[in-house]
């Protein structure tokens, strides 16, 4: 079984690299645009199918709304942090406070 791998890495040996290639090629092209653009990129050998190589950065959720409350003035990053500070449920929170900008 393993001079069975053995002779199947040597034969598709180019295919191997340039797959390796296209991975490491990809994955450099993503942390230079770091942007929400999806990468492709395709390795062809021969007569066989070409290997398609997706690469997409990770999105995270809503950067949360700036608050400030009414009353004080205070402003909070999120409403998140304003409702852990001020101890109140959500449905309260959004009476005592006004939305003034989304995070970036």
């Amino acid at each position: 079984m393993f001079e069975t791998a053995k002779t199947h890495l040597k034969e598709h040996k180019k295919i191997y690299i340039a797959a390796g290639l296209g991975l490491v090629i990809g994955g450099v092209g993503v942390s230079i645009m770091g942007s929400s653009k999806i990468i492709q990129t395709a390795v062809t050998h021969g007569d066989h199918s070409p290997i398609l190589q997706y690469a997409q950065p990770i999105r995270r959720g809503h950067p949360g709304f700036i608050v400030q409350v009414k009353e004080t003035g205070e402003v909070f990053p999120s409403m998140k942090r304003a409702q852990e500070v001020l101890n109140v449920s959500h449905r309260k929170l959004q009476d005592l406070v006004d939305i003034v900008g989304i995070a970036q």
